[in-house]
């Protein structure tokens, strides 16, 4: 999920379609949230949680973990 956040911000729809889901799942929900919780993906409009135009974005700790990740993939 978090590759899919690196070039873009997605919405939680655009998300779910991405990851060839048909509709919303409380897994993906629980996901992001968790994903939100470690500050690896925040908000875009952090003030309007509840908004129809939120999205997501990578934070610089989840640009890290990435790099992080796929360093270790080359190993």
């Amino acid at each position: 999920m978090l590759k899919l956040l690196n070039d873009k911000t997605l919405s939680t729809r655009d998300i779910s379609r991405h990851l060839g889901q048909k509709s919303i799942s409380g897994h993906l929900k629980r996901i992001l949230s968790r994903l939100i919780k470690d500050g690896l993906v925040e908000w875009t409009e952090p003030d309007a949680v509840k908004s129809s135009k939120q999205q997501y974005k990578i934070t610089e700790k989840g640009n890290l973990f990435l790099k992080l990740i796929d360093k270790d993939e080359f190993k």
